[in-house]
């Protein structure tokens, strides 16, 4: 057997199999190599006694092992291999050494883990952090960086290659380095078998809870603007003027003052009695009204003295005014995902419904903060704006959405995989093929169901036996129990321009479906949607969509001027009529300190289309 086989003790830095390692450090008797899908590859090898501690100080604890095919039992024991002839299996350290040499035959057990490990997986798993199969905002921040959280949205697993230690995903459905055909003849005599696993899961049911804070600051104004103010003519200006909201004031609702100006345009003239000549008194009140008074204050000769007359004059104030308001709030807003997303699959029960359904509940709050586990050390806002009146609405929110569905899809397919065969076949062939778990197998044999079973690799096993001089390969494959078929659906409404004029990307739809993973599944979208809320869009706040009517200006000048007459006895008494009369400026402004809003969006999805590689409703040929 040892003409079979090398055998090499070396250290953990000879990686590459070597002409050098082409030789027997060991003498086994017994030897096996397995693995299964997630795992490392172990190697289990009975050897003759060494009598010497493998883990002593300075002994090498990795381990080559390659075979020979051109191996003839029938040739003379003077055959050698060479380093051409060798195809290395198994590259690994030491796990597991017996604690007493005593007997003439040890067990040794290597596993093929490679030192550098997690490193890999990080790198890996760094390539894999793409949207929609990824998304940052369903896991906290320390678990990020966790390089098995890749693997939610997929229906994959590590893989770790036995020789050169490769580290790599592998889907569970459909393997990546090809597939190996058997038939009848290539499979050991009775060694088919089939086993059920547990009833697949045919439907996953999500809620997804999104929270966030709407912050939004910034200005409107509401009366005239700087360079532009608004004119008002007024003969009550001073009191106008006096009592114009100044900035900071609170108006109410999430508003204050921030810019005010109302600033005289026509000088600073003021309200007198005049002692002048009644023509000229008139002729100087510009934009002024005049009232006579009594005739015992008109302008007389007493005594050969000559007294002025007395008159009222009531200066018309110009103002110029203009008044902007402040908004600063912090408002709650969540939004609850849900879906229901079931399989197209096959019964392995009586019960059409198999197994029951499972409950995902996912929930983050991290839409408004920076997440970024990049490889570009780039991060993402994924609200894009804190003021945004959406989330899921948005197309980052629909990666988001995305990576929701992909999680629950990942959930089916790999339920639906529940029916293992398991047969055997030369050990030759099974090397020549380079079985391993990323492989599928298609096995044709009158004895499965419907003459033929296809399925990905889950485990295999390599066993050589030096006394029974058995050589062979035991391998289980995992198949899927769907339906089949293509998934198709309405895209929707272009939004942009008329469908396959611009490329995908550069088109919106709304109203349709959108597919995550072509022809397997799809969901109506809600992009677009309008939010659940009091209205406020921050991005175009404008003046008419914050007021609450119009902005009045009443008893101005005009309404004011008839008011100006007094009786003789009381020409101040004037004032006192205008001053019912006060002009006044009056606005109403929706209120933003509302909420909190919570939305709830009930995502419609088509079936699962789960592949079929094996018909559990074919018949079997009895006779075989």
């Amino acid at each position: 057997m040892n003409r079979a086989f090398s055998i090499a003790l070396v250290g953990e830095t000879e990686t590459t199999f070597s002409p050098e390692h082409v030789r027997e450090d060991l003498f086994v008797t017994d030897l096996q190599v397995s693995q299964s899908e997630g795992d490392f590859c172990t190697l289990t090898i009975e050897v003759e006694n060494p009598h010497v501690g493998l883990l002593a100080p300075g002994r090498p604890r990795w381990i080559w092992i390659a075979w020979n095919p051109t191996f003839d039992p029938l040739a003379s024991d003077s055959s050698e291999a060479t380093f051409d002839d060798m195809v290395p299996l198994f590259f690994g350290r030491v796990q597991g050494v017996p604690n007493d040499f005593i007997g003439e035959v040890v067990t040794l057990n290597f596993l093929a883990r490679p030192l550098d490990y997690e490193a890999q997986k990080a790198a890996v798993a760094d390539t894999l952090r793409v949207f929609p199969w990824f998304d940052g905002v369903w896991f906290a921040p320390e678990d990020r960086a966790d390089p098995d959280n890749v693997l939610e949205s997929r229906s994959a697993l590590w893989h770790i290659d036995r020789v050169t230690h490769d580290v790599s995903v592998s889907n569970v459905i459909t393997g990546e380095d090809g597939t190996i055909t058997f038939t009848g003849d290539d499979v050991l005599s009775d060694s088919i078998r089939i086993s059920y696993g547990d009833p697949p899961c045919r439907q996953v049911n999500v809620t997804a809870t999104i929270a966030w804070d709407q912050i939004a600051s910034g200005p409107v104004w509401v009366i005239g603007a700087p360079g532009a103010t608004r004119a008002i003519d007024t003969y009550t200006g001073a009191g106008l003027q006096k009592n114009w909201p100044q900035p900071g004031f609170n108006v109410g609702g999430g508003w204050t003052v921030r810019d005010s100006i109302c600033n005289r345009l026509d000088g600073t003239g003021r309200d007198e009695y005049t002692y002048s000549d009644k023509i000229g008194i008139l002729g100087k009140a510009r934009d002024a009204k005049t009232v006579i008074v009594p005739p015992w204050a008109e302008p007389q000769i007493v005594l050969a003295t000559f007294f002025p007359g007395h008159v009222l004059v009531l200066k018309k104030w110009k103002l110029g005014a203009a008044l902007s308001v402040q908004y600063d709030v912090k408002r709650g807003k969540s939004e609850t995902v849900t879906f229901s997303l079931r399989s197209n699959t096959q019964s392995i029960l009586t019960d059409s419904t198999d197994g029951e359904a499972v409950d995902l509940r996912f929930s983050t709050s991290e839409v408004a903060s920076p997440v970024g586990v990049f490889s570009d050390g780039t991060f993402d806002l994924p609200i894009g704006k804190p003021w945004a009146r959406s989330y899921i609405t948005t197309d980052r929110g629909e990666q988001s959405l995305q990576y929701l569905i992909l999680v629950a899809r990942a959930r089916l397919l790999a339920s639906a995989r529940c029916v293992d065969v398991t047969f055997e076949v030369p050990w030759n062939r099974a090397i020549a093929e380079g079985v391993s778990c990323r492989k599928n197998v298609v096995i044709s044999d009158s004895s499965l169901p419907g003459g033929v079973v296809g399925g990905k690799i889950k485990s295999y096993a390599l066993r050589a036996n030096g006394d029974s001089g058995q050589f062979i390969c035991e391998i289980t494959i995992g198949a899927s129990i769907g339906l089949g078929g293509t998934i198709t659906a309405d895209p929707g409404t272009p939004t942009y321009v008329n469908a396959g004029y611009v490329d995908e990307g550069y088109q919106q739809y709304v109203g349709g479906f959108a597919m995550p993973v072509a022809g397997e599944v799809a969901y109506r979208r809600v992009n677009g949607d309008e939010p659940n809320d009091d209205g406020f869009d921050f991005d175009r706040l404008t003046l008419d969509k914050v007021l609450i009517g119009p902005v009045t200006i009443e008893n101005e000048a005009p309404v004011q001027e008839p008011l100006i007459v007094v009786g003789p006895e009381n020409p101040a008494g004037v004032y006192d009529a205008i001053n019912t009369k006060q002009t006044t400026v009056t606005f109403r402004l929706k209120p933003l300190n509302n909420g909190p809003f919570a939305d709830t969006y009930e995502i419609e999805t088509t079936l699962l289309s789960v592949p079929k590689t094996i018909d559990l409703e074919a018949e079997m040929d009895s006779s075989s």
